[in-house]
C-alpha cells in the first residue's frame, strides 16, 4: 500500500544514516536513564541501551474547551488528544559535551471532538436526529530527524532536533458514513532537555 510505501522511505533515509555511525566516547553509560520533556509537548524517558544507542519513547495528552455565543444561539465544542512516539537515537559523534545523531521516530495519536449544533440536524437517509457532531480519528507519524545534544552537567541534557515528517490520519463523524484520509508530508523541529536522577 501507497501509506507503507511512504513511512518505508522515511525510515530508510535514517537507517542508512545511522550505518555512518561513529561515536566517539560518549557522555552517557549505557544502562542510564533519564526523565524527558519537550515541546511539541511531550514526557518521557531516555534509555541508554547502549554508548551509541538510546530509546526515547514519550506520551503526551491536550484537551480544550470553547464556547460560541450570538445572539441568536450558544454552542459549546470540548476535545481531547492522546499520543505516544517512540524515537530510537543513534549517535554519530562525540565532541566534549556535544553529542550529534539521527533518530527516526514512529508515533500514534487518537483525537476526538464533539460541538454542540444550533439546533438539530435530521439525517435524510436515516431519519436520525442529531443535536451535536462528533468526531474521532487514528493518526500514525514517521519521522526522521538529526539532532544534537548538550550536556550541561551529568544530570541535565537539553537537545534539538529537525526532519521530515509524515502523517497519516483517518477520521469519521457521526453526520456523515464515510470515512476522511489525510496524508501530510512536512519539516518538524523539536527542542527538549533530558534530567538523570
Amino acid at each position: 500500500m501507497r501509506i507503507h510505501r511512504q513511512l518505508a522511505f522515511v525510515a530508510g533515509l535514517f537507517v542508512c544514516g545511522s550505518g555512518t555511525a561513529a561515536a566517539q566516547g560518549a557522555s552517557q553509560s549505557a544502562g542510564k536513564v533519564g526523565l524527558t520533556m519537550g515541546y511539541p509537548a511531550g514526557i518521557g524517558i531516555q534509555w541508554h541501551v547502549s554508548n551509541k544507542v538510546a530509546i526515547r519513547p514519550e506520551i503526551s495528552f491536550s484537551s480544550s474547551m470553547s464556547e460560541t455565543t450570538t445572539p441568536a444561539f450558544e454552542t459549546d465544542h470540548d476535545s481531547w488528544t492522546i499520543g505516544t512516539n517512540i524515537s530510537a537515537l543513534f549517535y554519530l559523534r562525540t565532541d566534549d559535551r556535544l553529542r550529534t545523531y539521527v533518530a527516526p521516530r514512529f508515533g500514534w495519536s487518537r483525537v476526538s471532538s464533539t460541538n454542540e449544533l444550533p439546533g438539530p440536524i435530521i439525517n435524510p437517509l436515516t431519519g436520525e436526529t442529531f443535536s451535536e457532531s462528533t468526531t474521532t480519528g487514528d493518526g500514525y507519524t514517521g519521522t526522521g530527524s538529526f539532532g544534537a545534544q548538550y550536556s550541561l552537567g551529568d544530570k541535565f541534557v537539553v537537545f534539538g532536533e529537525f526532519g521530515l515528517n509524515f502523517g497519516h490520519s483517518k477520521t469519521t463523524s457521526n453526520l456523515s458514513a464515510g470515512t476522511s484520509t489525510t496524508n501530510v508530508w512536512g519539516t518538524r523541529t523539536a527542542v527538549g532537555v533530558v534530567f538523570y536522577p
